[in-house]
């Protein structure tokens, strides 16, 4: 059972793998060994795969050159289908398949930014 989970965990690992910004140019991804204990474990366990993504906490308040607005866009909708992808990816390959979560510090930080209480926690 073991070389079975260690195969599926190597697997889910190549799907992130290919996600990577490195992929296409070194084929590898350094971090892949630093993760395959975490992804066994939760194979060993039968869980879902869990990824943690830190993500921006508001949009730049620089509407006029950087953003159309506050609200997400074409921008934030493709990244979330990139992320939607790796998931799918690994649930085609694993039962238990994957689960992204998305966090942010923005509360700390919105005050450094300008941004109101109201923006950052959308």
């Amino acid at each position: 059972m073991g070389s079975l989970n260690d195969a599926k965990a190597r697997e889910i690992l190549h799907i992130i793998d290919k996600y990577g910004l490195n992929y296409e140019r070194t084929g590898s991804w350094d971090g892949f060994d630093t993760f395959l204990p975490v992804v066994q474990g939760q194979v060993d366990r039968g869980e879902s795969i869990k990824m943690l993504l830190p993500g921006f906490p508001f949009k730049s308040p620089n509407n006029r050159t950087k953003v159309l607005g506050v609200l997400p866009d074409l921008g934030e909708e493709l990244a979330l289908k990139h992320l939607d992808g790796i998931a799918s990816a690994i649930e085609a390959v694993y039962e238990h398949g994957a689960e992204v979560h998305i966090t942010s510090d923005g509360l700390v930080y919105n005050g450094n930014f300008v941004q109101p209480d109201h923006r950052t926690s959308c």
